[in-house]
């Protein structure tokens, strides 16, 4: 067995474990990339630890250092939509006033 890695979540009163997917380290075409989706997460306002599990067949002992961390929102496509009716009520009131302006010029 390689040397495997996985990120997990601890949420609430630290009995709701979410593990990730188990990536295999040193092999993978993103070296340092492991991720997980936190969608289905029910409760993400209450994180008690993010942590990284390794597995390996042979005894790994070394270091971990994390660092360059990001944490990214993805919204979700009804907040896309939102946006884009949004923007459009601004586009096409902006239209109107400019055609309602045009026709009372002298």
């Amino acid at each position: 067995l390689p040397l495997q890695a996985r990120l997990y979540l601890i949420t609430g009163s630290g009995s709701n474990y979410y593990p990730g997917e188990w990536f295999n380290l040193f092999r993978e075409p993103a070296l340092n990339l492991i991720s997980l989706s936190a969608s289905g997460i029910p409760d993400l306002n209450n994180i008690q630890a993010i942590g990284i599990a390794f597995r390996s067949s042979v005894d790994f002992r070394g270091k971990v250092k994390i660092d360059n961390v990001r944490v990214h929102v993805i919204p979700e496509p009804a907040t896309l939509v939102l946006l884009g009716i949004g923007l459009g009520a601004l586009a096409g009131a902006r239209r109107l006033r400019k055609k309602t302006a045009s026709k009372n010029l002298p």
